[in-house]
């Protein structure tokens, strides 16, 4: 078991609804209960994580992709424990104040301001999704 945070990582159980789990196939932990998934692509290439937990609000933002499987954990901490920085949307502020670049909002897709020097380790979401 690798502990990250609050949060555990274990190997899936292989036996699990019947289906055969890859060595690289890691169930994540909050406590007991189970929160989500970080697995190794199918062809290698890259690993995927997901947030699953029962209850949770939907969103395209609770998954990804990663290149390594820390990395894959580092951003499923980042959402778990909401380690995001919200932005205004480019419709609602024309011009920025600081020196900026347009992304997207992960979980609503829409186009916001973030700031040059703002941190990179962080998930990206407009105001108005933060404050759901």
């Amino acid at each position: 078991m690798i502990e990250a945070g609050t949060i555990t990582l274990s190997r899936a159980n292989k036996d699990r609804g019947g289906r055969r789990w890859s060595d690289d196939d890691y169930d994540v932990y909050d406590g007991e209960r189970v929160i989500g998934r970080i697995m190794l692509h199918p062809q290698g290439r890259s690993w995927f994580w997901t947030i699953t937990a029962p209850g949770r609000k939907t969103s395209m933002a609770d998954r990804g992709y990663a290149a390594s499987r820390e990395d894959a954990m580092a951003d499923f901490k980042a959402m778990w424990f909401r380690e995001v920085l919200a932005w205004p949307r480019v419709v609602d502020l024309p011009t920025p104040s600081v020196a900026s670049f347009i992304t997207r909002c992960v979980h609503c897709n829409a186009q916001i301001w973030v700031a040059l020097n703002s941190p990179r380790t962080v998930r990206r979401m407009c105001v108005q999704c933060a404050e759901d």
